[in-house]
Parts: C-alpha cells; structure tokens; sequence
C-alpha cells in the first residue's frame, strides 16, 4: 500500500504544477491583451484625486489606445460617476477607434463629499483598461452650539470649539477656545465672547450683510463679507449684530465660518437653577468641512 501512495502523489505533483502554470499564462495574457487608458492633465485638466467648490466644472481629457498587438479597435467609453455609494453612468459612448482622445466636462456636486469617477474603456474582444479619479467637494456643513454664563457651575460649559463642535470647560486648552463667554459673575448674561486662540470675529453691518445670503452662502462669499468690517477678538451683546451674523476667521487659518444668533436666553437655567450666573447663548454656524483645497 505504501508503494500506491507514494505513486499517486508523484503523478498528482505534476498535474499541480501545471494547472499553475496554465493560470499563470491566462493572467498575464489578459494583461497582455487589455487596451490603454490615461487621463491627461496638460492645461489644467483633472487627471488625479482633487478637492474643489461646489458646482464648478471638472474637465477631463482622456486618451486610450488599442492594444498594440492584438490591434482590437475600441469599441466603448464608459464614464461612471459614484457618490454615497450610488453608480451613475454619465457616459456610455460605442465606437470603432483604433485610438480616442476626447475633452468630457461635468459640474462637481453641490453637496460636500467626495465622490469618484471611474473611465473604462473596452475593444472588440471585451479587454478593459480603467482609471479613478476622486472628487472632493469642499461645502459648507450647518453646525449648531451654545455658550453658558462663565461664572455658572463648570459643567455648564462657557466656551466653545467651532472647529470640533465641542463646548468646552474653563480649564480646557485655550488653544481650542474659538469662543469665550466673558459676563461677569453676577451680572446679567448678554452672551458676550472673546476668543482665546488666533480666532477673529467681524460683527455684521449694514454693508457686509446688505447682498450676503446665509441659507446660500459659500465660503468664499463669507470671506469677503468678513473683509468688509473690523476684525476683533471680541463680541460684545450677539444679538445686536445685523441680521444675527457674525463672520469669523478661524485660527488665524484660510478657513472662514458665519455665526448665524438664533437666541440670547438670560433667564435660561437649564444648566444652573440658581438665581444668578445664568443664560444661554445659542447659535447655529455654517462652517466648510475638513477638507482643504489644493
């Protein structure tokens, strides 16, 4: 019995090796078979994962060949568009082409996120070659928060990190402190803040508000209404701003932010029933999200 093993294993190791070797071949003839495709950037045309505004327009150029050996004419262009996990197919072109070279133009999402494109191109025997490209759209998120008194109990949070989203005690680093309540202990809550950090407010006016659409607003629109008022560490009485806005420079940082005041509550005691030391200040913010342009 032992001499039967041993030469039914000596004949299945060849057998092995061979349906390797075949699977081998198979992979890099594939290979061998596939037409090209490249994306193009002279001229400003997008040929790698970019980030961008709203809304603008990505200009593609893209340039595939037939396969050198096989000279199979390509017979399709596909461009698939991809965003929250939803395929989009934006082009599906057939032709006969030994070679393409073709500009495709689309407008970026108004949503931010990001979202890819992917180019396939496919010859007359069914051999594909693909590029992906991803988009990010830089947009602005809604975020919402509150200052307390900064006298009242210390888990009622006096000031705030715009960035994070995040109310923070007094003993937290000054360097996340974008807003800071400075009523006395007391007095009677205004909501009046100064910032601990490189952060800078402008106060709506009569100018800087008069064409400023908040439910519309892009970053770069937030910029200049900030450019068209004096910048300071310090607001005083929020609710006295034009039209509840109140622009901010982030950290000294080319990222901008609008306040919008949604309520001054010198009664609230939600966080301290005590008589005094109490109020809340509570806004909503338009802020672009974490992604930074190139």
């Amino acid at each position: 019995m032992k001499t039967v093993k041993k030469l039914i294993l000596a004949f299945a190791l060849p057998l092995l090796a061979g349906a390797t070797l075949v699977s081998c071949e198979d992979d890099n003839d594939t290979v061998s078979k596939k037409p090209t495709i490249v994306l193009d950037n002279e001229g400003g045309f997008i040929a790698a994962d970019t980030a961008v505004n709203p809304n603008v327009a990505l200009n593609f150029r893209i340039v595939a060949q037939q396969n050198a050996s096989t000279k199979k004419k390509i017979n399709n262009l596909t461009i698939t568009r991809v965003f929250n996990n939803n395929p989009e197919v934006v082009l599906d072109s057939n032709m006969n082409e030994s070679s393409i070279n073709l500009e495709f133009s689309i407008a970026a999402n108004a949503a931010a996120g990001t979202e890819n494109f992917i180019f396939t191109v496919t010859d007359k025997d069914g051999f594909q070659d693909k590029k992906t490209v991803a988009i990010t759209t830089i947009g602005l998120e809604v975020r919402n928060g509150d200052i307390r008194h900064i006298a009242g109990p210390n888990g009622c949070l006096g000031s705030f990190d715009l960035i994070n989203v995040l109310g923070l005690t007094s003993g937290a680093d000054d360097a996340n402190k974008d807003m800071v309540n400075t009523d006395q202990a007391g007095a009677a809550f205004t909501g009046s803040f100064t910032a601990n950090n490189a952060t800078r407010f402008v106060v709506g006016n009569a100018i800087n508000t008069a064409n400023f659409n908040y439910d519309n607003a892009t970053e770069a629109q937030i910029q200049t209404a900030y450019s068209l008022g004096q910048a300071t560490a310090t607001v005083n009485n929020p609710a006295n701003a034009t039209g509840g806005l109140i622009f901010v420079n982030l950290r000294g940082l080319n990222r901008y932010a609008v306040i919008r005041v949604t309520e001054v509550n010198v009664d609230d005691k939600s966080c301290n029933a005590n008589a005094n030391n109490k109020g809340k200040f509570s806004f909503e913010y338009k802020i672009a999200n974490d992604v930074v342009l190139n």
